[in-house]
């Protein structure tokens, strides 16, 4: 491969990719979601969802 990794296609790449996930965590906490990076290396660049907002939603059953 001729393209070095910090070319600005991959700069560009990795900064819209973390906004999209800054701009995510945002929306999922404001609706009662704990949420947080990944920690697993497996799946860098992914959010983890902890827990659920209270109370029934939408699309649950209960």
């Amino acid at each position: 491969m001729a393209e070095q990794v910090d070319a600005p296609v991959f700069r560009h790449y990795q900064m819209v990719v973390e906004t999209m996930l800054q701009t995510m965590t945002e929306i999922l906490t404001a609706a009662g979601f704990t949420v947080r990076g990944s920690t697993n290396d497996f799946a860098p660049l992914t959010l983890e969802i902890l827990d659920g907002p209270h109370g029934a939603s939408p699309w649950s059953s209960s």
